[in-house]
């Protein structure tokens, strides 16, 4: 830039030789270095405006997350599988804790995702074969009580877990799992939430 400004005073001393009077001749000199200036400005302007505008076009914009993952059926998130079904008396020694009678679901369940778990939130449901809901109970599949096998479900990993229901005698669903075989009941899982082992949270919203 400076090598332009330079060469441009020389063009215009040469042209301005030819003036009568050294006075005339510095005028003219500093009206075209005024002309020069507000070029230069000008250009410096343009310049500048582009190369933010280049800058701010450079920046990768982030797409910001769902928080929410869409899936049309739980099996596209774990492998659900209820291996025994059996009734607990609630006992007065353990009445602090079991202070009901329980049906117990002994249960295996699968990562079928490619990422690591914290753990799956969501409901077990029992129906019956017309797809009438008899019990239900919200669970949370975790590893917090298997430090020696790591606290993630690891993807394809699958963990044994007992469901509990509470149990009411006086209620007539109740009484008909309770002495159901597992071939007259339908049950299931659905995953209401998945944390995974960085932090990250997604609700599941199960769409047709």
């Amino acid at each position: 830039m400076r090598r332009f400004f330079v060469f441009f005073l020389f063009l215009s001393f040469l042209t301005i030789s030819s003036a009568e009077t050294l006075e005339e001749k510095v005028n003219i000199l500093e009206k075209k270095v005024k002309q020069l200036e507000e070029k230069v400005r000008k250009l410096e302007s343009m310049l500048g405006k582009k190369t933010v505008k280049e800058n701010v076009e450079s920046v990768p914009v982030l797409k910001k997350e769902s928080p929410v993952i869409k899936v049309k059926s739980p099996d596209d998130i774990v492998d659900f599988k209820v291996l025994k079904k059996r009734f607990e008396k609630a006992s007065l020694k353990e009445s602090l804790w079991k202070r009901n009678d329980q049906i117990v679901l002994t249960v295996k369940i699968k990562n079928k995702l490619n990422r690591k778990l914290s753990a799956i939130q969501g409901k077990v449901v029992i129906l019956d074969k017309n797809g009438n809901l008899l019990m239900e109970t919200s669970i949370n599949v975790n590893k917090a009580f298997n430090f020696f096998k790591g606290m993630t479900i690891k993807p394809g990993e699958t963990l044994k877990y007992h469901v509990y229901f509470k149990y009411d005698n006086k209620n007539p669903k109740h009484r008909f799992v309770k002495d159901a075989s597992l071939n007259d009941l339908v049950i299931r899982f659905y995953p209401t939430e998945i944390d995974f082992s960085d932090g990250t949270k997604k609700q599941i919203e199960y769409v047709r």
